[in-house]
Order: structure tokens, then sequence, then C-alpha cells
């Protein structure tokens, strides 16, 4: 059934890549936003049915909105092994239908391989066989992802109801059949079953428990442990349920602990109290108990505040383990105390100062001395200036406190860094070029060089025509030197012509042409990772003379500082040869005056000859001795067999 269903789902898709449309509503076909709204979903439910055993069962397959489906796979599951899926009947034009069971499941499959169904209502009816069955049993519809989409293949979540099939006996009375008793226990009820032989409803009768038969002694039911207290009772001998009345408790045993001494988790000191553990060998328990504090131990007396000149100090008792302060008293006034203070600090450029001082109080003598100049402390070297491939750089050593310079040094000049080729003048056919190679920072010229002649050559023709003619003007390459890209420029004159395009020639399969400038054409030529090296036609220019025209040159350049690469990057130079358009009053060998030469001419001038036509064009004059006859018969044919040209 999914084999079929892929295949039709392939199928619906090709088929939508055809029939896709879009529709736009306008004022004359608005739609109601509630009607959108209920039929943007695809609900779809069964009815319930009551039925006889061993008869059918109909179920109606109905669809209360629909946005349009192509494909709608279901899946109808049901717990009876005696009720499954015998026939589904499509209701609805257009749409088939498809169905296959499975063990307490049926897959129905719809499909309109033209359209979308957007019909409401029944969409079919299933018909289920129904054998032994008493009873509801519920049928439950769902469907994986992807199993129900459009025309387009756009995949639709659909919402799904079940139903249920209650089935009856066939009259009010069961044909009932002993099955078999089952006894009775302490723990479990026992029963007397009948089954009805048409439809297998089930008629239990059942058979009160049994008493217990506990033992006469009492027996452990868990034991005690380090904390816990333990059970013993009688126990019953079939289902060994306990007699609760005369269940009664077992003692703890208590925590065993090993003869050796606890473990110390924290040292107790003066005054903090401190912790140790013993763990009982039985349950692991873990008895933390506390270690009283020390107490302090007396030590001898220390200065703890010293006197001076002014201020009496303090001595003091600390304990020797914690050197706590446990008792003072106090010190007399002692006498000055002179030393050297440091009034100034010397610098690197300063001397200091000091005077003879008590420390103290800060009385002092008129002593005084001076502090000799720091040396200078030395930084970092530092790039005072940077070297460049023109000047040469400095780099320096100063102070760190005054910005005094102890050394310097020069840097030596940067190396040039190498621009690419600037072309200075191109070379020809007939002249080497030259080009230099300058510095990228100081554009100094680091090295000239000689670029060989060339003999690639562009040309552009020179076209005679008529005034108010498309003009076709080619531009041909010989000598081809091979290149990667390039891009030519032609200049004309805008008040006799009017451009219309150009065309990629033999050689090459694509060009991109602009206009930078009125008056100004560029076509750029390229083949990625290769290079051109056939000779031939590039491409044609499509020009319309106006209508007062008169002969224009057209000019050929290129840039060959940009303009032709290899594809390397190298500069590729060519010659041009500008071309011109010559405005003529009449084309030689044009007898019908339509501006071009072909056979068309030949007639008309072979006729004109015999006297048939009256009149023709000034172009008849083909071998230009100012009259007409067979010299110009011939001269015609020589030109359109390709022997000569005009």
């Amino acid at each position: 059934m999914k084999k079929l269903i892929a295949v039709l789902l392939s199928i619906i898709m090709l088929m939508g890549c055809f029939n896709l449309g879009v529709f736009a509503a306008t004022d004359d076909s608005k739609v109601d936003v509630e009607e959108v709204i209920q039929n943007d979903v695809l609900d779809v439910y069964l009815t319930s049915d009551t039925v006889t055993a061993h008869t059918s069962a109909e179920l109606n397959l109905v669809i209360r909105s629909n946005p349009g489906f192509s494909v709608m796979i279901l899946k109808l599951t049901y717990a009876n092994k005696n009720i499954s899926l015998s026939n589904a009947q499509c209701s609805v034009d257009g749409v088939s239908v498809e169905f296959s069971n499975s063990d307490g499941y049926s897959t129905v499959a719809f499909y309109h391989l033209s359209g979308d169904c957007t019909a409401t209502g029944t969409l079919a009816v299933l018909t289920f066989d129904v054998g032994a069955a008493f009873g509801d049993t519920e049928v439950t519809l769902s469907a994986e992802e992807g199993d129900v989409c459009n025309f387009a293949a756009e995949i639709i979540e659909p919402v799904l109801a079940g139903a249920t099939i209650t089935a009856q006996c066939i009259s009010d009375t069961h044909y009932l059949e002993y099955v078999g008793t089952t006894p009775a226990s302490c723990s479990k009820e026992g029963e007397i079953k009948y089954v009805c032989t048409v439809c297998g409803y089930e008629d239990i009768t059942l058979i009160d428990k049994t008493a217990h038969s506990f033992s006469a002694d009492k027996k452990i039911i868990s034991e005690p442990d380090c904390d816990d207290e333990g059970i013993k009772a009688p126990v019953c001998e079939y289902c060994f349920a306990i007699d609760e009345s005369k269940k009664e408790t077992i003692a703890p045993l208590g925590h065993k602990y090993p003869n050796e001494e606890p473990t110390v988790t924290k040292e107790p000191t003066c005054t903090e109290v401190g912790s140790e553990y013993e763990i009982c060998y039985v349950c692991n328990f873990v008895h933390v108990m506390e270690i009283a504090p020390l107490g302090h131990d007396d030590g001898t007396w220390r200065t703890n505040i010293p006197s001076d000149c002014e201020n009496a100090g303090e001595a003091a008792r600390f304990c020797n383990r914690c050197d706590a302060v446990l008792e003072t008293k106090v010190k007399d006034v002692g006498d000055h105390f002179y030393a050297w203070s440091v009034v100034k600090q010397p610098t690197c450029t300063e001397e200091g100062i000091e005077h003879w001082l008590c420390v103290v109080c800060g009385g002092h003598k008129t002593d005084e001395r001076t502090i000799p100049v720091l040396p200078h402390t030395p930084g970092e070297e530092v790039i005072a200036k940077e070297p460049t491939c023109s000047e040469k750089g400095v780099a320096e050593i100063r102070c760190e406190d005054c910005d005094h310079l102890i050394s310097s040094r020069e840097i030596e000049k940067l190396e040039h860094v190498k621009n690419s080729l600037t072309v200075v003048s191109a070379p020809t056919s007939e002249k080497e070029g030259i080009g230099e190679y300058r510095c990228k920072e100081c554009d100094e010229v680091i090295e000239t060089v000689e670029l060989p002649v060339t003999n690639a050559l562009f040309r552009m023709e020179t076209v005679p025509t008529l005034a108010g003619k498309t003009t076709a003007v080619k531009v041909y390459l010989e000598n081809n030197p091979g290149f990667a890209y390039g891009v030519l420029r032609i200049k004309y004159d805008v008040a006799s012509l009017v451009y219309e395009g150009v065309e990629a020639g033999e050689i090459t399969s694509d060009i991109i042409a602009g206009v930078p400038a009125e008056g100004e054409i560029s076509v750029l030529i390229s083949l990625e990772d290769a290079e051109y090296f056939d000779n031939g036609l590039v491409f044609t220019v499509n020009f319309i003379l106006t209508a007062e025209p008169k002969d224009t040159a057209l000019e050929l350049t290129y840039d060959p500082q940009n303009d032709f690469s290899d594809n390397e990057g190298n500069r590729v130079f060519v010659n041009t040869e500008s071309g011109k358009i010559d405005v003529l009053a009449f084309v030689r060998g044009d007898c019908n005056g339509d501006g071009e030469v072909d056979t068309t001419d030949l007639a008309v001038l072979k006729l004109y000859l015999a006297g048939v036509n009256d009149t023709i064009g000034e172009g008849a004059d083909i071998d230009k001795n100012q009259k007409l006859d067979t010299g110009d018969l011939a001269t015609l044919k020589l030109f359109l067999a390709g022997v000569i040209k005009f």
C-alpha cells in the first residue's frame, strides 16, 4: 500500500507542475473570513454503529470541513481481533479508495489524481466483519506525518475523531457454557466462569478468599540493626502474610566501635572546641565527639607598646600557645631618639635634603646635609622615528622619571616595496615600449624595463553604407598573443551614429558591452581559467545612421596599463587599427535600391537590359563606365560569386 501511495504522490507532484495557478480575490468575489478559517482545517470523523455478533457494521467516514486534499492515508486501530475491515466504498466522484488489513489495525487510502477533493459530508462507507464480539470496541483514526497532502504536494495536518462498534448477542439470553472453576485462596478470590458460545460474553461468579493459616511460632520478619528495631510475628504458610495481632519488636543492637583512639578532625585551641570521630564497624555510622578547649598557657612579659619621648609605653604578658594578651602594665616615658630624617627625596635632576631629628616627636637640631642626585633610570627602547624606504629611523632610550635622553641610535632604511608594472609607453608593431617598477611607499623608480614589440592587432573594418540603415562594423584579431581578458574602447560621432549593441564573434563565446560615456563603448572580452589564442572575428558593433549622417571615423583604443592581461595577471600589449563608416548616396551593385547587393539585383539588371523594366537604381553602373550594359552584368556575377570585391 505504501509503495502505491508513493507512486501516486510522484504522479501528483509531476501533474502539479503543469496545473498550479494563482488566484486573486477581487472586490466582486469577497471571501467570508469565518468560512476561510473553517475550511482551512481538514476535519474528519467516523460514525458509530450497533450490531449483533457475526454480522457486519457500517461506519461512515465523514468530512466536516475540507481545504482540499489529493492523497489521504488513514490508520484505523481496534483492539478486538474478531473485528476486521472487509470493504471500503467511496461516495465522492473522482476519488479512489484502497485498503489493507494488519494485526489489530487497517489502512485506508484515498487519492484524487486530477486535483484536490474539496467535498464535505460522507466520503466513504467502511464495512467491518464482526465475529464473536460483545460490548464496545473503540475504532481510532490516525495519520502519520506526510500521509495527507494536497495536489501541490503540501502536507496537511488533519483533525481526526474515531467511533465505537457496539456488538450484542443475537438474542436477549446468552448461550452460556461452563468453562471451569478457579479455587479461592487466602490471597486471591476464586471464580466460576461461563462463556457465551455465540458472542463470547463472559459470566463470572466470584468465590470469597479463604482464611490464613498462621504458624504456631513467631518468625523473624526483619532483623534489628544498630539503630532500628526488628520485627517477628506468625506467618501464613500459603501467602506469607503476617499476623498483625501477634507482631512484636526486637530491640536495636546498638553501635559497635573498635578499641582504638578516635580520629581527630579539628584540634582544640586555648578557647575553641575541637572534634573527633569513631566509626561503627557494623553499619559504618560516624559518631562525632567534641574535645574541650585547652585553656591559656601563661608566658613571659614583653613590650607591647614601646615608650618614647612623649608617651608612656605598655608591657604585656602573652599566652605561649596562642599569643593572646593575658595582662598589661604601663612603661615610663623615655628619652628622645635622634636619627637622620629625609625631608626632600633626591631625584635624577635635583639633590635631596635630610635633617638630624628626633624620629618620635619631630624636634631637631640645626644639622642638615644634602643627598646626591640619583642616576637616571633607563626605560625601554622606543622608536622615535619609524624608518622608511627613503629615510633612516631613530630609536631612543629615555629616563623613566624625567624623560632625559640617555642614548639614541639610527635604524637602517627599509627595502623598497616593488609595485606592479607601470606602462610609460606601450609597445607597438614598430617600436618597443617602456615600463617602470616603482616603490609602493615612496613612488621611486626601482627598475626600468623594455617592453618588446607586439604584432597583435585588433583591426576595425571600414564600412560603406546608406543613411538610415543598420550598419554592422566588424572587429578582427590578428597575431593573437594569448590573453585571459581584455577591454577594447570605441569612440564614435553621436551626431551621425546611434549605438545598437554588440554581438560576439566566431572566436568569442560571450562578451560584455557597456557605455561609460556618451559617444563611447567599452567591450569586455574574457574567458575564465584559460587564454585566447585564436585569430578571427572578435565581435560586431551595430550602428544606425541618423537622418543626415556624414562620413565618421570609429576610434578603436585600449588602456595598456589595465585593459589586457593573461591568466596570471601579466600585461598583454596589442596594436589597434581604427575603422570608418563611409556614407554613400547609393550602394554599388544595388540595382533595386534596397541597400543590399544579392541575386535580386542580378535579376533586376537582366530585366532592365532586356527592356522589361524602365527604371533601375543608381548602383547599377557597376563597372563605373557611365553606361549600363552587359559589362555591368558580368561584373555583378563575379562579385556575387566571390571572385571580386567592390
